[in-house]
């Protein structure tokens, strides 16, 4: 008779499975190679290589201890294929805490506009958890960011009541970062407004040129309302009066010299009425003086540069005296031996803050005689074509895997978005420059060892690989690429792809300055959805670098890679190298083709802002004494 219990089967398995190191081993297969190796201790351990003649005892002696060898050698062999199986044991500890919720409640003026929290909150919360509750904030006062920073601790959760409304205090961005590293919680609680308030205020220059188009723009924030009639007036006198359900008006002015009043006003009663007018005050000055010295005095040039500036044509240079009251001087297409004999004058003049500006031609540049005269010294270019040699320029790709990547972006996470650039950029370096590639957070992981790009393999699918967590160090991810750097010859660049999001801001911009002290260039790229664009824009302008937002990072290719070739019967186009420079700022790529060109190469501490599509410098500035060229 034959009984069957149910279960039986999958028990005994269990128990055989429990028995055994299968379940253990990272590579079980390993353990098969004791079949040939005990096979083999077998056979050859009893083996008579050289016989001797030996007594009975002596020969029982001999096979006890050819026993005992193959015993110990078998168990020696199989604890080493045990090793190199990789035995390892999972364990999971959860170790019961103190629970607790850290309440801070907003009561500034501003939370009036909202509803307040219901009766019993709190001890409702308290039922389920341990709440400490405490209050921040007074009128016109609320310090968001340093209440959260009290209330904050290590595996701790903190429930924000605020209307967000920060007026000081420590960035709520660096405080969300600190909360990650700490692995701490913030919890925000979403209050519906009860009253309508609408607010307004006005941006703009605060000093413009007389009679020039001055922009300024009129910003309007509503609570609860619709559209809101707003008013604007310029020195008493109404300039715009209608509804609008926007955020902004854009309005354009033009200022006699002088002082100048602009007030914007809200029409509407709302609940605070304080913040329904704002008051700027703008200073119109006279028209900078310019001398305009060129080859043709009558250059369409003269004509825009009238609409802006009281404009002096002058057939010399005058002495450094007759300079006096000028702000800069326009050099148009000008020969170096009728500039040469002004070059003391000038410099003197420059290094007093001044600026100038000097535009090729015929007559100038490689077609002037620059290359090796006193003029060229002043000059942000060297005079002939810009040329590199294979192995000239070293690139450290620097790409942030810290905890705050993993923020959403688009259809993916910041992190996803910053290793995507890193592909890309990695791709359309030139096969001869070298380049190194290292992720950071709050440590620094080698990807690859600077090399030539020829030389290297699987770099793209080790970027692909990284994922995001920990705190953020910038700075060390700069020390590391400045150390790789260190001993190469040729150009030295850092690109950085991070939200500029981290810790020990101090420390960065130290290490940013480290790098410039060793002539290396660091080139920003912005990712993510809050970017800290003043950091990356801090790191970049130590070195004379660049920053570039999301949509502006495949301008790295004309630095750094195959520019794309120009086609004999085109015209070559002009690029926006450096979006962010005062001079290029807010001017998209301008639709102009360049039908003649002199042959420059930027100098070591220039800065190239605009270049031909295929990369050849068009302007280029740099600092002379207190001036600009």
């Amino acid at each position: 008779m034959v009984f069957e219990i149910p279960g039986a089967s999958e028990f005994i398995a269990k128990i055989v499975r429990a028995a055994s190191l299968i379940d253990f081993l990272e590579r079980p297969w390993v353990l098969l190679l004791a079949i040939p190796i005990f096979l083999y201790l077998i056979i050859i351990l009893p083996k008579e290589f050289v016989k001797l003649k030996e007594d009975e005892i002596v020969r029982k002696r001999r096979k006890i201890t050819q026993w005992v060898m193959l015993v110990t050698r078998m168990l020696i062999a199989l604890l080493l294929l045990i090793a190199i199986a990789t035995p390892y044991v999972e364990q999971e500890k959860l170790i019961e805490g103190d629970p607790v919720l850290r309440v801070t409640i907003d009561n500034s003026a501003s939370m009036d506009v909202l509803e307040p929290l219901q009766s019993g909150f709190i001890e409702e919360l308290e039922k389920y958890v341990e709440v400490e509750a405490r209050n921040f904030g007074t009128d016109t006062h609320s310090p968001v960011g340093d209440a959260i920073l009290d209330a904050l601790g290590p595996f701790e959760s903190v429930l924000v009541v605020s209307d967000g409304q920060a007026t000081g205090g420590t960035s709520m961005g660096d405080v969300a970062l600190l909360a990650s590293r700490m692995n701490s919680t913030i919890h925000a609680l979403q209050l519906q407004p009860i009253v309508q308030d609408a607010s307004v205020t006005i941006t703009g220059p605060s000093k413009t040129m007389a009679d020039a188009e001055t922009e300024f723009t009129v910003n309007v924030k509503r609570l609860g309302m619709g559209s809101v009639t707003l008013e604007v007036f310029v020195d008493g006198k109404s300039i715009y009066n209608q509804p609008t359900g926007g955020d902004s008006v854009k309005l354009t002015r033009r200022l006699s010299q002088g002082w100048h009043k602009i007030e914007a006003r809200i029409k509407e009663s709302d609940h605070f009425s304080q913040n329904n007018v704002f008051y700027k005050v703008v200073k119109a000055v006279p028209q900078p003086r310019v001398l305009y010295y060129g080859s043709r005095p009558e250059s369409p040039l003269l004509t825009l540069l009238r609409q802006v500036y009281d404009v002096e044509v002058v057939s010399a240079i005058p002495p450094k005296a007759g300079l006096g009251n000028v702000y800069a001087l326009v050099v148009n297409d000008v020969h170096a031996n009728d500039l040469n004999p002004s070059v003391n004058a000038l410099s003197e003049w420059l290094s007093e803050g001044n600026g100038m500006v000097v535009i090729g031609g015929t007559n100038s540049y490689n077609l002037g005689k620059y290359r090796a005269s006193l003029f060229e010294t002043m000059l942000p270019v060297f005079i002939g074509k810009p040329e590199k040699r294979e192995g000239d320029v070293n690139v450290v790709i620097l790409i942030d895997i810290s905890g705050s990547t993993q923020a959403l972006f688009g259809q993916g996470a910041t992190v996803d978005v910053a290793k995507s650039l890193a592909v890309q950029t990695y791709n359309d370096m030139k096969d001869g420059n070298r380049i190194g590639v290292v992720a950071f957070n709050q440590k620094t992981y080698l990807l690859s060892e600077l090399s030539h790009k020829f030389e290297q393999s699987g770099v793209t699918d080790k970027i692909a690989r990284l994922t995001s967590f920990g705190g953020t160090l910038i700075g060390g991810g700069i020390v590391k690429a400045v150390i790789m750097l260190s001993f190469v010859p040729g150009s030295k660049n850092i690109i950085i792809f991070s939200d500029g999001k981290t810790q020990q801001g101090a420390k960065a911009q130290e290490a940013a300055k480290y790098a410039a002290n060793g002539g290396i260039r660091i080139y920003t790229v912005g990712v993510g959805p809050h970017t800290d664009d003043e950091t990356m824009t801090q790191l970049a302008d130590f070195t004379n670098g660049i920053y570039y937002r999301l949509e502006e990072s495949s301008r790295l290719r004309i630095i750094f890679g195959e520019p794309e070739p120009e086609r004999p019967e085109e015209e070559p186009g002009l690029v926006i190298l450096n979006p962010n420079h005062f001079i290029t700022s807010g001017i998209p790529n301008l639709p102009a083709t360049i039908t003649g060109r002199n042959d420059v190469a930027p100098k070591t501490t220039a800065q190239l802002l605009v270049t031909s599509s295929s990369g050849d410098p068009v302007l280029t500035t740099w600092r002379f004494g207190l001036g600009r060229i």
